[in-house]
């Protein structure tokens, strides 16, 4: 990987992203269309990491929970962590504002019905939003998606903030609920 003072070294276009490298033979670990989104889940777990809160995070079900949580229920998420060694698990969407709503709205029942299957074991499921290019702010999607998280009534499980927020205070009162989309909550309150 080359960062800023290596990129003046490079002939071509200066950007702020890295560029990435592989051996040959091997796959990068990062595809050039989910780039940003996997910085962004990075940006998310060094905020939670600063906490020293952060006692698990994780990419990928394993072997066990793949057949038991994606294939049953679809539930596929960005990042799964957990606080201070507690049984509450929570859920990461990094929403880049490139899905619609019915995508979004799919996405909600997949959680639901694992939730309902599974009544004893909670989680919470935390959206982050940013703009996308010119079509919208960041305001404007967490806006938009609060209504589909209402329509789900699932209380304070599915909550919403702001990606540039979360990364400055994961933990704060930054998470906006659908039981009040005026106010803010914070994690460690649930």
């Amino acid at each position: 990987m080359v960062r800023d003072r290596e990129l003046a070294k490079h002939p071509g276009p200066k950007t702020q992203d890295p560029t990435l490298f592989s051996l040959p033979g091997k796959r990068r670990p990062i595809n050039d269309w989910n780039r940003s989104h996997e910085l962004d889940c990075a940006d998310v777990f060094v905020a939670l990491q600063r906490t020293g809160r952060l006692s698990h995070w994780q990419k990928y079900w394993s072997d066990e929970e793949y057949h038991l949580y994606l294939k049953r229920f679809g539930v596929e998420f960005d990042r799964r962590f957990e606080l201070d060694g507690s049984d509450q698990v929570f859920f990461l969407e990094v929403d880049r504002g490139t899905e619609d709503i019915a995508t979004i709205r799919k996405k909600i029942q997949c959680y639901v019905r694992l939730s309902q299957a599974y009544p004893d074991e909670r989680f919470t499921v935390l959206f982050t939003v940013q703009g996308y290019r010119y079509h919208y702010d960041d305001l404007s999607r967490q806006n938009e998606l609060l209504p589909v998280l209402a329509e789900a009534k699932r209380s304070n499980q599915l909550l919403v903030a702001v990606q540039t927020d979360v990364v400055e205070d994961p933990l704060g009162p930054i998470w906006t609920t659908p039981l009040d989309p005026t106010g803010k909550i914070d994690l460690l309150a649930l």
